[in-house]
């Protein structure tokens, strides 16, 4: 790709964003009661024509369709926007065991919609401006065989090896009697031994991201391979749902990265995986609270759906309940006014000493954003956040403008290259995490 071309894709995208921006600017103002199902509707419509321009916008520059900011933003838009979708076309029922339309009106979820591919926009513009300026440095079709960073991924998975085992065997022996509340098991989970296991184990896993990246060997990349798919096993039989697919994910990423002869024929068996893959995800919804989770619970499990569709629709119901953060910071936040980017301030300067567990869980637990929203609403379950309901906390409707400089950082982190191997390995760690 030219540096023109990359000029012009530039042009393109952000007029487009600004365009869309418009829209629903416009959709938000023209939004009442009275016709807040039909402007539901029109913001999701548009709003997956926004994401699948955006992703294709990203790929034009980046030189390749599948990389990390279109990864990035599928997954947005999937856990952000997947129920709104499936509501317009009809698959209410489907979604019936985490359906977001039995907690909010059609009213609060068309705000929640418009709010989100605002700051969507906004993040687009950002990653746009970022690698438009930086466009002779764009990854595009050279792959990292740094050996500094090989080397340092090598060693690293060595030295973390012993602690990460020693987390994952505690962890399965745990849940092979409490099943998936083993993760939350306050003994286990709040002692400072299993808290460095735990991030030990998640340094593993960079660390095997960083050799498959880096390596030529294939010998190597089938053995690394192997161990992240013996991971995702052991992960999918406790019952935990995102990361094995977070890191199967980024597995087919990084394998199909610069293969281009092979590019088609892999790209054609993405669609069966990725049903398969909903599929199971449903069905350990289903039983992971019984014990470690085996081949005849899931069969037992499946014939509790219509058929696979509706196992694979449940899934993408379950993953896009994460959109319920916003409405509910909506209909919350009025009580106590707007937190003025403390929030993100307090996450900067205290991100180290929660990893080190200085201040033990007191100011996890105090200053969680997913607590203050189960507690401020008397919830009997943990909502959880998200980046646009943590936006829309400091600075409400404003607050789509930080897009900017999340997009502009995103883009800086994962697809821009680096100038020395510390500096690729760390940009490495920030996407895989």
């Amino acid at each position: 790709i030219t540096m023109n071309r990359v000029k012009e894709i530039r042009i393109v995208q952000i007029f487009f964003s600004i365009l869309s921006i418009i829209t629903f600017a416009i959709l938000a103002i023209s939004l009442q009661e009275s016709n807040a199902e039909r402007i539901h509707n029109t913001a999701s419509i548009l709003g997956l024509i926004n994401v699948l321009v955006i992703c294709y916008s990203s790929g034009k520059m980046a030189g390749k369709r599948f990389n990390e900011l279109s990864v990035w933003y599928l997954i947005y838009y999937i856990f952000l926007e997947s129920q709104n979708i499936l509501y317009v076309y009809g698959y209410k029922a489907q979604v019936s065991t985490s359906s977001i339309f039995k907690l909010m009106t059609v009213y609060e979820l068309a705000n929640s919609v418009i709010y989100t591919n605002i700051l969507l926009s906004f993040i687009s513009i950002g990653a746009t401006w970022c690698l438009a300026r930086n466009a002779k440095a764009i990854i595009s079709e050279q792959k990292a065989h740094d050996p500094v960073m090989l080397r340092t991924a090598r060693t690293t998975s060595i030295i973390l090896f012993a602690p990460a085992m020693y987390y994952m065997v505690k962890f399965l022996s745990l849940a092979s009697t409490l099943g998936y509340q083993a993760s939350f098991d306050g003994e286990f989970s709040n002692s400072l031994l299993t808290m460095f296991c735990r991030y030990a184990l998640f340094g593993w896993q960079i660390s095997l991201f960083g050799i498959l990246h880096a390596t030529n060997k294939k010998s190597e990349s089938r053995l690394v391979c192997f161990a992240l798919f013996a991971l995702v096993l052991c992960y999918f039989s406790v019952g935990e749902r995102t990361f094995p697919i977070s890191i199967l994910i980024c597995v087919i990423f990084a394998t199909n990265a610069d293969k281009h002869n092979k590019r088609k024929k892999r790209a054609i068996l993405i669609v069966p995986v990725a049903y398969i893959l909903l599929v199971i995800v449903s069905l350990i919804q289903q039983v992971r609270g019984s014990g470690i989770i085996t081949i005849d619970s899931l069969v037992s499990a499946f014939t509790s759906f219509d058929g696979g569709l509706q196992a694979a629709l449940e899934s993408i119901g379950i993953m896009g309940f994460s959109s319920c953060c916003l409405p509910l910071t909506m209909r919350l936040i009025g009580r106590e006014g707007f937190k003025l980017g403390t929030t993100y301030l307090f996450g900067m300067t205290t991100f180290i000493p929660n990893i080190l567990n200085i201040f033990g869980s007191y100011s996890l637990g105090r200053y969680s954003l997913s607590r203050w929203l189960k507690n401020g609403l008397g919830l009997t379950w943990g909502p959880g956040f998200s980046m646009p309901a943590e936006a829309y906390i400091n600075f409400g409707w404003i607050g789509v403008v930080i897009g900017l400089i999340l997009g502009y950082l995103l883009a800086k982190f994962v697809m821009v290259k680096k100038s020395t191997a510390f500096e690729k390995t760390i940009s490495t760690a920030i996407y895989y995490c």
